[in-house]
């Protein structure tokens, strides 16, 4: 009986151990991720508009400013918008994290825009 309280135990605290967001302080020049070449990174507000204009953005690089980061994994970040709106975005296939320091950092995105609502349950 004590192996087993022993063994659980140890499970739910390598659980709560990997269920943490990465640790470090979001330093500018930090990456996260696939490395990219920054080249020419558009402004978030400008995407979205031309997003509801009926463009796609199958492969972009976009600047912004964290305002939210999942604080359970870092699995998800929050994006500024110009309207007191935000723009989600969640990394693909849970590829990498994102540290809570980089809350109020500015970022440059690389990847894939695309427009869809959610509600507020998901």
């Amino acid at each position: 009986m004590k192996y087993t309280l022993l063994l659980i135990g140890s499970l739910l605290s390598l659980l709560v151990a990997q269920a943490q967001p990465p640790a470090g302080d979001a330093n500018p020049g930090d990456a996260y991720g696939a490395k990219f070449m920054v080249s020419e990174a558009l402004n978030l507000n400008d995407v979205v508009k031309k997003l509801k204009g009926g463009s796609e953005f199958p492969d972009v690089q976009v600047a912004a400013k964290v305002v939210d980061v999942c604080p359970k994994k870092g699995c998800w970040l929050k994006l500024e918008l110009a309207n007191g709106e935000t723009a989600t975005v969640k990394m693909k296939d849970y590829g990498f994290f994102l540290p809570v320091a980089a809350i109020g950092k500015n970022v440059v995105i690389n990847g894939a825009v695309n427009l869809k609502t959610v509600s507020v349950a998901e």
